[in-house]
């Protein structure tokens, strides 16, 4: 079987799981902020994955699928820090100041859209691993502070934990960072 085949398959099992799960968040009945930052999670995580059919599989569509997968991918370490404050830490309300997590993501995703030099999204994309990286281990000290009163440690360990060990698969595995001129090394 061809590996493009297997890749839109799981790609599209992947991408309709993760939008379901989103989904079910965004529309679950006790409308908690920390079940909104869980959805924009998943959706993170499906605009991420989203852009491996793009990228492989659409190839006259490659541009805007690699802007949603690195919108995908920049998003989900505020979405993770938002989603742990608001469940571990009891945060009431989101600030105004809360929107500057967000100016990285969207300024990447049209600086990778409109690039002009190709390099630039290879550079983004490595950028917005790192900075995702950050976020979920700034988001593990922050769970830590909060681990002896909440029992829902486990589960944002399992969560950051996942979503770690797959950015550092990305950076060390040979993907789509690793081809700085959209060709295959």
């Amino acid at each position: 079987m061809n590996e493009f085949v297997l890749l839109a398959l799981f790609s599209g099992f992947a991408v309709a799981a993760s939008l379901f799960a989103a989904l079910y968040f965004f529309f679950i009945k006790n409308h908690q902020r920390a079940s909104l930052f869980l959805g924009l999670l998943f959706l993170g995580l499906t605009f991420r994955i989203g852009k491996s059919i793009f990228y492989y599989l659409l190839l006259g569509m490659s541009d805007i699928g690699t802007a949603i997968g690195f919108l995908g991918l920049s998003f989900i370490g505020p979405a993770t820090l938002f989603y742990v404050q608001f469940s571990l830490e009891n945060k009431k309300s989101f600030q105004k100041t809360d929107l500057l997590h967000l100016i990285f993501p969207i300024i990447g995703f049209f600086i990778t859209w409109f690039s002009l030099f190709s390099l630039v999204p290879y550079h983004t994309y490595w950028m917005g691993n790192f900075i995702s990286i950050a976020y979920l281990i700034g988001t593990l000290f922050i769970q830590v502070k909060s681990a002896k009163r909440n029992n829902k440690i486990y589960w944002i360990l399992a969560l950051i934990g996942g979503i770690v060990f797959c950015l550092i698969y990305q950076l060390l595995g040979w993907t789509m960072p690793m081809e700085p001129l959209g060709q295959p090394c």
